[in-house]
């Protein structure tokens, strides 16, 4: 599934070196420790890039409420002034 993993992001150049390593919970089957380190500095600037996206979503959802939420209020000070 690693290797899969990999090959979807595109880093097939990566030899992800699964063996039993020693890990801070003992000895596991995982990917070599530099390897580790290479996979987390690339996942990084996508994470940075994946909450950028984000919000900057999120702010214009924000925006948009803004504006219908001043719209609604004038529209019921237009009404309100009718009677």
């Amino acid at each position: 599934m690693d290797n899969a993993v990999a090959a979807a992001y595109g880093w097939t150049d990566l030899d992800l070196a699964h063996s039993f390593h020693e890990t801070s919970q003992g000895i596991r089957c995982t990917i070599h420790e530099p390897v580790r380190r290479q996979v987390l500095s690339r996942l990084l600037p996508l994470n940075h890039a994946r909450y950028a996206e984000t919000a900057a979503g999120l702010h214009e959802k924000k925006e948009g409420r803004k504006a219908r939420a001043t719209g609604d209020a004038r529209e019921e000070e237009g009404q309100l002034g009718l009677f």
